[in-house]
């Protein structure tokens, strides 16, 4: 990723919303973030972002050894901000959101 565009193309998609989510399809939580970093590190590829130990998400990134980004159109700004206002540990935010969870390697994303 070495394209200067590419990696302003995506740090434009982070600002128009995007999702860590962590676990798998049958106990996952996920979160809007707003930022993060993309580079290379010893030659591969990275997408760095930083989550407080308080938000429920942390828990899902410590016990699994996967995660995914996902990023969304403007369109879907009222989601992204009811995910980063809300927390898993007390409602189906993902539901209560309208969007389909899908497994993708070992981890989920949305359809």
């Amino acid at each position: 990723m070495s394209d200067p565009y590419q990696i302003n193309e995506i740090a434009s998609m982070i600002d128009d919303g995007a999702l860590i989510t962590a676990g798998n399809i049958y106990h996952f939580n996920t979160m809007t973030i707003g930022w993060g970093m993309i580079g290379t590190i010893w030659r591969k590829k990275v997408f760095m972002c930083f989550v407080r130990p308080s938000r429920y998400t942390y828990e899902f990134i410590e016990k699994n050894d996967t995660f995914t980004v996902s990023f969304f159109y403007r369109s879907f700004k009222k989601q992204m901000s009811y995910l980063g206002t809300k927390s898993g540990r007390d409602e189906d935010k993902v539901a209560n959101a309208l969007l389909t969870p899908i497994s993708v390697n070992d981890s989920v994303t949305f359809k």
